[in-house]
């Protein structure tokens, strides 16, 4: 069987989506399926993605007759618009029609961010009458973190969404709370078209069986690290909070697609409880480390410093693959958090939770209620804080710091979050497809 994959983020840059899309190329292939990646050129991808994200680490130079960089800038701009086929993009598909052609695929297989990728490949199968099976890491019309400009590009976008999924063969979520904010959004008849398939992990090396952690009797200074995005940006909050017309200007139309705060996504709960536990244990001050890496977020040293803490937290840069691996090495505990979502759960299992199983370092989870709470606790990989509850966190958490804990690892949970097992969910769905 031979599939084309529209993957916008992909080897070489080192984005978050890049290696779900890669994971799922590399497992199909050594189960028998020819997968050949449509991504952006070059200078597409530089733009959309940034230059900075090159990781010469990922590249596979085997993988490259495999890889068609042919998304252009302008087709993917065109396309993150409301009404992309009043573009002129004529040439553009002819010669993306003809490539995928000579492939002579079986099905077609698209994932999504970004909207542009799935809209195109919707495009190509209804041309090419091949079948589609829809990838989605996030949710596309109920993404929260960023408001609609106002309800009719909610509206235009949703009715976009729904297009794609009648289209669609299957749509692939990544956590079971998606099923539900789609079938919430669209309809109960979108329940029978939904397949989960998580974020996983490669089993490159045994996953320890006992994960022990670390406290200030075994040494004088604990490292705790946190490795990406916060999705967080505080003057978005303050306008979802806000009356309308307390919004200034045309933020006054601004819409949200759903009620969500990423405060909790953001680390200010975990750092008023450090704050409360350096105040209650004063030793403590210079004795915890927290090192946050990854891209520079305007309102984190500011919040740092709101809590009095600059002293004990660094901000380290975005890191290739290589360099996080060593960093992973200095860190003790990893943070883990979650958004809170009013009437529902939290519905992101990030990708950096299963670099967390790898490295076999305890996570200080500060979690709402859903998928990655789920995921903590049954897969005994770390301890699990309430951040609504600021005492019961300060005291847990003072407790670990003072004396050691073993978690011992639920194996058999994990093993249905490894790479070969959704590679083999996502072979029959495209078998299935066909």
């Amino acid at each position: 069987m031979k599939i084309v994959f529209f993957a916008s983020e992909y080897s070489p840059y080192n984005m978050t989506g890049s290696f779900r899309s890669m994971k799922f190329a590399k497992h199909l292939r050594q189960l028998g399926i020819e997968v050949y990646i449509i991504t952006l050129t070059k200078d597409a991808a530089d733009i959309y993605l940034g230059e900075k994200r090159i990781d010469a680490s990922l590249a596979d130079k085997e993988e490259d007759p495999f890889i068609f960089r042919i998304l252009t800038k302008k087709a993917f701009s065109d396309y993150f618009g409301l009404f992309p086929s009043l573009k002129n993009n004529k040439l553009f598909f002819e010669d993306l029609k003809q490539t995928i052609s000579k492939i002579s695929p079986q099905a077609i297989l698209a994932t999504y961010p970004h909207s542009s990728a799935i809209k195109i490949a919707s495009r190509i199968g209804k041309e090419l009458n091949l079948p589609i099976v829809i990838d989605m890491r996030d949710p596309w019309s109920h993404w929260p973190v960023r408001p609609y400009k106002n309800f009719l590009y909610y509206y235009f976008t949703k009715r976009a969404e729904r297009k794609i999924f009648q289209q669609a063969a299957k749509v692939l979520v990544v956590t079971p709370q998606m099923v539900d904010i789609f079938r919430n959004t669209h309809g109960e008849w979108i329940k029978n078209k939904t397949k989960v398939i998580f974020n996983t992990f490669d089993m490159d090396k045994p996953i320890a069986n006992v994960i022990r952690s670390l406290s200030f009797r075994e040494k004088s200074t604990i490292k705790i690290g946190y490795v990406g995005s916060f999705y967080f940006d505080p003057e978005v909050r303050n306008d979802m909070f806000s009356k309308w017309y307390k919004r200034r200007g045309a933020k006054k139309l601004s819409y949200y697609s759903a009620k969500e705060d990423w405060k909790y996504r953001s680390p200010y709960y975990f750092l008023k409880t450090i704050k409360s536990i350096i105040d209650a244990n004063p030793e403590f001050r210079d004795k915890l480390i927290i090192e946050f890496v990854g891209e520079p977020q305007y309102w984190l040293k500011p919040m740092i410093e709101g809590f009095g803490l600059g002293h004990n937290c660094l901000l380290t840069g975005f890191l290739r693959k290589d360099e996080l691996c060593k960093k992973y090495a200095e860190f003790d505990f990893v943070l883990s958090t979650s958004e809170k979502v009013f009437n529902g759960e939290h519905y992101c299992l990030p990708s950096k939770l299963f670099d967390y199983v790898r490295i076999g370092k305890p996570v200080l989870a500060f979690l709402t209620n859903g998928i990655q709470k789920t995921f903590i606790e049954q897969s005994n990989i770390g301890f699990v804080f309430d951040p609504d509850d600021m005492e019961g966190a300060a005291k847990k958490l003072a407790d670990l710091l003072s004396g050691s804990r073993e978690l011992l690892v639920n194996h058999g949970y994990l093993d249905g979050f490894t790479s070969k097992a959704s590679a083999l969910k996502l072979k029959d769905v495209l078998i299935d497809a066909q």
